[in-house]
């Protein structure tokens, strides 16, 4: 399975309405908040470890899943054995709502916000057909995407300013971050 940024909401979605019509090469679904493809999301909030048990559970197993796109960690405190792309759950729950965003209506051409998170170069690539030039200020719900979900990272971001201002990273093991 690819990420939604690879299997686009169009292709899941616009085979039911291609077959209603006689020119199915023309079809081409306009997303509003109203129908998109995704009506809610579950979160499993807990460390890497105890999400694979969860996960395990025949109720969470019959949820239909994402993959998203990988982007690096910026989590102040590493878990040990995991890869630097295993998302905090703010991380994981921001990167959703900026792949289905994007899906449906863009990336601005003028938003560099995504250019301090460590996205992977696959982000930006996969990302090119949808990008869109719209005023930088547009921050509109159905606009292009342009920051509209980057506030959800602000405590995120303060705790790890706070910590890298308080603490010596040498002295606790847990702060390393690995290579």
């Amino acid at each position: 399975m690819g990420t939604m940024l690879r299997r686009r909401m169009d292709e899941v979605e616009v085979k039911e309405l291609q077959e209603e019509v006689d020119e199915p090469e023309t079809v081409r679904r306009t997303w509003t908040l109203d129908n998109l493809p995704v009506r809610r999301a579950v979160f499993i909030d807990s460390t890497w470890n105890q999400s694979r048990g969860i996960y395990a559970d025949a109720r969470v197993r019959g949820l239909r899943t994402v993959v998203l796109q990988n982007r690096l960690s910026q989590f102040w405190r590493h878990q040990r054995g995991s890869p630097r792309w295993y998302l905090a759950t703010i991380e994981a729950i921001h990167q959703f709502l900026l792949e289905v965003h994007i899906n449906a209506w863009g990336l601005n051409t003028a938003y560099r916000g995504l250019d301090n998170l460590e996205i992977t170069a696959g982000f930006h690539q996969l990302a090119e057909p949808l990008t869109k030039t719209a005023a930088s200020e547009n921050v509109g719900r159905e606009a292009p995407y342009n920051g509209q979900y980057d506030n959800l990272l602000f405590f995120f971001a303060h705790m790890y300013d706070l910590i890298h201002k308080y603490y010596d990273h040498n002295d606790l093991i847990a702060y390393r971050r690995p290579i």
